[in-house]
């Protein structure tokens, strides 16, 4: 599997914030797992909150709720990014095709 970005995608290239989102709006109406997999993406995210929650108190009782928030955080928007550039981008582009 290939990294994909959504500035890889010909049609989005010299497109404007709305005409890209007017293109994801048609490859979501060609294809539903398109939005399916952005649902999963966002549920699976949420994990991360206990899954943080659970690594500072193993690391120190005493834990901060600044540093909870930036290391759930930080965890979740990597790992919706990931699943993005693995799944849902490559699925774009083919709508688009």
């Amino acid at each position: 599997m290939k990294l994909e970005l959504e500035r890889d995608i010909p049609a989005f290239r010299g497109k404007t914030w709305r005409q890209r989102l007017t293109l994801r709006r048609e490859a979501c109406r060609r294809d539903r797992w398109i939005m399916g997999l952005s649902l999963l993406s966002a549920f699976l995210a949420w994990w991360f909150f206990p899954l943080s929650n659970w690594l500072l108190h193993r690391l120190g009782s005493d834990s901060s709720l600044l540093l909870f928030l930036a290391m759930s955080l930080s965890f979740m928007l990597s790992s919706m990014w990931l699943f993005h550039a693995l799944f849902i981008t490559p699925r774009i582009r083919k709508a688009l095709e």
